[in-house]
């Protein structure tokens, strides 16, 4: 019988929030073909809690890139994703059924701060962060609302404009058209 491992990389990963971590588990040495790979995070307590990696679950992706080597991708991180994952292998032709592997740390963090210049400098020096894409999507709606309203504005003054001028080339027309030969 062969010895079997499990290797789990990164050991140590740090990720910002609204990102995604993955982490791999590599089989070797197996001499059997009917194993299955669970993944785990250990709980507060320490105690390793199993992972809902089922395809309905929005949260976790596995995926099998060969035979030897599995994937996780942990999606839309959060501060609680924070902590230490690993997985194992299960087989049950062998004599051993569970092989842990190592386990490696995920930190979760917020987005890097922005800088100490005050709002206003901020934008007129035109950095190019994860947030400005957020405020430039905040403020397209603002300038096309704006530049609606002042394209009513003209019209509305335009054909107000023209309103009056009509009205008086048609009295004009009256007047001439009373007027004595």
């Amino acid at each position: 019988m062969s010895i079997w491992a499990a290797m789990f990389w990164p050991i140590q990963l740090s990720q910002q929030v609204r990102t995604t971590a993955e982490f791999h588990c590599n089989i070797s040495n197996v001499a059997v073909l009917d194993y299955f790979v669970n993944w785990y995070k250990l709980g507060t307590d320490g105690q390793p809690r199993k992972l809902d990696t089922r395809e309905s679950n929005k949260k976790y992706r596995i995926t099998c890139l060969d035979s030897q080597m599995a994937k996780m991708t942990i999606l839309k991180l959060e501060k609680n994703d924070s902590g230490t994952y690993f997985c194992t292998l299960v087989s049950f032709s062998l004599n051993q059924t569970l092989k842990e592997s190592n386990r490696g740390n995920l930190t979760v963090t917020e987005f890097a701060p922005k800088s100490e210049l005050p709002e206003e400098e901020e934008e007129d020096q035109g950095h190019n962060d994860e947030n400005t894409d957020e405020n430039t999507d905040h403020k397209i709606p603002l300038a096309i609302g704006l530049s609606g309203l002042v394209l009513v504005l003209v019209l509305g003054f335009l054909c107000f404009f023209l309103n009056v001028i009509w009205r008086k080339q048609g009295r004009r027309k009256l007047h001439d058209e009373n007027a004595p030969l």
